[in-house]
């Protein structure tokens, strides 16, 4: 069986190392193909951790004689479907969409639920939540778990040089310390007892420091790499799980709950219900009960503890899942041939995972606007003024997610606007944010109309040959052609095939006549979303 998570976050380098790339070693240690579709990565490499492939986000192997599993958490993400040709979908539900994850709760999250063919969820509450919304669903309550043998040996391990001044014992915690944490528990536990230290691992989103800035027996030591870990959980007397208690928290499933317990070291926590379902897990909630609690537990039995980690690992969770996917994909029709594919900048498919993952994160809307402004600003003024003056119909190729359009039907008021697109998931949320425009879904190559001006930004630098995609856009265009691309660039990247300098334009092309070129050093435009320099070329009928 192949195994297949799409571009969500990065394999290493993350803020966090946890519940997927877990899951996809623990599918690989157990014979399956894991494939970890790195986000933001598009260098078409593989390379490989703990005998998962990571991928760039557009390769992908499909193999005839495997089933194929797309493995869900992002909710959009059971779109990708038929693109990695996938041959059931897993949508594994995690943090439920409510209070600080309320923006999820969106249509994406139904149809994701409706689609797939299994639902994973982390905790009993989740389960009930589920259940009652799909009852004939295949359903798995499907906990977090531990990578025992990245712990087990953690208290064998040579105490880290910023641990070895610290006073004995350590209380400690490793994980975001965000909005979600109970930081009034852990400080009166430090006032009750100032011969215990609190020491907290993670990335800081609440301001730490100038929250325990008056206690001394409390530390913060940052965010350390999941490699390291283990040689600072060993140091703990125990293990602190400070989650404050309310839904968000009680459908959660702690990893480090079972990481600590991995390591041999006792647990206190919350009352959040995943905790007190743990047999070997201390709750309380409030300092005082804390206190009393980790005094009883602060002794416990490491080889008890670790007894029962060990039956709570990743690999137990997948063969729990491994029987319910091989019964599903019988019944399914795998009689597929498939080649290798990675999808080039050329494609639909290529823009769909753009447009799903990392465009607008890295500013791709802002950019898009920017350069309509650029066109608009740099136009001549005879052509601005022809088209201010006119009833044209103009047309956006390449419009990504629309955010041109409002800025030409601004600049020109008396036309009509409407942009074209070849990714389906682009046009589809261009449409969402611009219902007054016209969208559609087309390619330089199966334009259906005709147009009095084309407007096209940054689109023929993605193809090897540029100039057979301007004729294409010429015999659709009445009056102007309007280009703008990236010039002189030194080297062609993984998108932009094509260096374009003044030398790249024809003086005509069939009945256009090129009137201008003008370059563009964009980095000095205020306010500017490219730091490159552009060039406007412009062809007249």
């Amino acid at each position: 069986m192949k195994v297949i998570y799409p571009p969500t976050i990065h394999w290493e380098g993350s803020l966090v190392f946890q519940r997927p790339q877990q899951l996809m070693k623990a599918f690989a240690k157990l014979g399956h193909r894991a494939v970890f579709m790195e986000y933001g990565r598009y260098d078409g490499t593989v390379y490989y951790r703990d005998g998962v492939e990571i991928s760039d986000c557009c390769s992908i192997l499909p193999k005839a004689e495997e089933s194929t599993v797309l493995w869900v958490t992002h909710p959009p993400y059971y779109r990708m479907k038929d693109t990695f040709h996938a041959d059931l979908v897993v949508f594994d539900y995690i943090d439920e969409a409510a209070e600080e994850f309320a923006v999820w709760n969106n249509p994406d999250l139904q149809k994701a639920m409706e689609t797939a063919d299994v639902i994973t969820v982390v905790s009993q509450r989740l389960y009930h939540i589920v259940k009652q919304l799909f009852s004939e669903k295949p359903l798995i309550l499907m906990p977090n778990a531990a990578d025992f043998e990245h712990f087990c040996d953690a208290k064998k391990m040579s105490a880290p040089l910023e641990l070895q001044h610290i006073p004995k014992p350590i209380l400690g915690f490793m994980g975001s310390i965000a909005s979600w944490i109970d930081v009034s528990i852990m400080k009166e536990v430090a006032n009750q007892r100032p011969d215990w230290s609190i020491v907290l691992l993670g990335n800081d989103y609440i301001g730490v420091e100038s929250i325990f800035g008056d206690c001394p027996n409390v530390y913060f030591l940052g965010r350390k790499l999941y490699h390291e870990l283990p040689s600072y959980v060993g140091q703990f007397a125990v293990g602190m799980v400070p989650f404050q208690v309310r839904d968000m928290t009680h459908s959660s499933s702690p990893i480090k709950m079972y990481e600590y317990l991995a390591a041999g070291v006792p647990v206190i926590s919350t009352p959040i219900q995943e905790a007190i379902d743990c047999p070997y897990v201390a709750t309380g909630a409030n300092a005082t009960e804390w206190v009393k609690e980790i005094e009883h537990i602060i002794s416990g039995n490491p080889e008890e503890l670790q007894s029962f980690a060990l039956q709570e690992s990743w690999e137990a969770r997948v063969k729990q899942i491994e029987p319910i996917l091989a019964d599903l994909a019988e019944n399914k029709d795998r009689k597929k041939v498939y080649r290798r594919e990675t999808f080039a900048p050329t494609t639909s498919t290529y823009w769909d995972i753009r447009f799903l993952t990392d465009w607008e994160n890295l500013g791709g809307r802002n950019q898009t606007s920017f350069f309509a402004n650029v066109i608009v600003d740099y136009l001549p003024e005879y052509i601005k003024k022809e088209i201010q003056n006119s009833s044209y119909q103009l047309c956006d190729v390449g419009c990504a997610l629309g955010d041109a359009i409002p800025v030409y039907s601004k600049a020109f008021p008396l036309s009509t606007v409407e942009g074209i697109d070849f990714s389906t998931e682009a046009v589809n949320r261009a449409r969402i944010s611009y219902p007054e425009y016209t969208f559609q879904v087309e390619s330089i190559d199966n334009m259906t109309n005709e147009y009095d001006i084309i407007l096209c930004s940054n689109v023929l630098a993605l193809y090897t040959n540029p100039i057979v995609s301007l004729e294409k856009l010429m015999k659709k265009a009445k009056h102007y052609i309007v280009l703008l691309l990236p010039y002189q660039a030194e080297q062609q990247t993984q998108e932009n095939q094509a260096i374009f300098t003044f030398d790249s334009f024809p003086d005509s092309i069939g009945q256009f006549q090129l009137t201008t070129l003008e370059e563009i050093d964009c980095g000095k435009i205020p306010q500017s979303y490219c730091q490159s320099k552009q060039v406007l070329v412009v062809y007249k009928k």
